[in-house]
């Protein structure tokens, strides 16, 4: 079963027309948009009838048509002539897709929330400079979007739980994987990676110590300054005030001997010196 048809729409209240194809066992085809059950799945933005397809609302919409116990879908789209439709997920690594997430393009300050499965989209922009993500207990993350080369363009943010640790605590089996968490830290990039919140209540040398797969790939970022490996062990000391120490660690791909299937695990320990 497939539904062929529906380009791009420009304006609340047209309409396309959609085709209903049956594959039959004998790979005969036939229209069977008349004697199709036609749905939207977001009614909010376009309705149905017998494969005539309306717009309500500007968006990215789905259209289902059954048949003989089949279902086709098609994607439709609707969006002002010389805008697009930004859409995409908000997810947590090795998890689903994030719900009640806050997307903000800067632009022009729009904003949505994500839906159960972390989805989202902003139809009618001109143009977009930086979609900002922010979620109670998540690190907050900016997407600067591909420049636009069609009607629609994707936007996908992976954002990790706050993490935070008192200086003399560990943590242990913290796990890193391909498509994972991504800062910018002045010059460097630090893909995949962990944002580590490591707080003291003294001024004084701060020693990190990261222990994880061995690998020269092995990175951790303390105060702007960046530590690289030279086997399983990277150790850091820092002097540091009194308050909160940001701390990222991460590896380069491909990982090393040491990570369960796509995955690493690493252990960070702390302890302060206090001055």
């Amino acid at each position: 079963m497939s539904i062929v048809g529906g380009p791009v729409m420009r304006a609340i209240g047209e309409t396309a027309r959609l085709t209903a194809i049956a594959t039959f066992n004998d790979n005969t085809t036939r229209d069977v948009t008349a004697e199709s059950s036609w749905t939207s799945a977001n009614a909010n933005l376009f309705s149905v009838s017998a494969g005539l397809v309306t717009v309500v609302g500007y968006g990215l919409g789905e259209i289902r048509a059954s048949f003989g116990g089949r279902t086709g879908f098609r994607q439709v789209a609707a969006t002002p002539p010389n805008t697009f439709i930004f859409y995409g997920r908000a997810r947590e690594p090795g998890m689903s897709g994030l719900p009640s997430v806050r997307v903000v393009e800067t632009g022009s300050n729009r904003s949505v929330t994500t839906d159960a499965a972390g989805d989202f989209q902003i139809a009618a922009l001109a143009s977009a400079r930086t979609f900002k993500f922010d979620k109670d207990g998540y690190e907050n993350t900016e997407i600067v979007p591909d420049t636009p080369q069609g009607d629609t363009i994707f936007v996908e943010s992976a954002m990790q739980r706050v993490v935070r640790l008192a200086a003399g605590q560990a943590l242990t089996n913290q796990s890193l994987a391909p498509h994972d968490v991504a800062y910018v830290i002045g010059s460097d990039s630090c893909y995949p990676c962990r944002l580590i919140r490591v707080t003291t209540i003294t001024s004084g040398t701060l020693r990190l110590t990261v222990t994880g797969p061995a690998a020269p790939s092995l990175h951790l970022w303390v105060n702007g300054r960046r530590f690289d490996s030279t086997g399983s062990v990277l150790s850091a000391d820092i002097q540091v005030a009194a308050g909160e120490v940001p701390t990222y660690v991460g590896w380069d791909f491909p990982l090393s001997a040491g990570g369960t299937g796509d995955y690493s695990n690493f252990s960070l320990s702390t302890s302060i010196n206090g001055s």
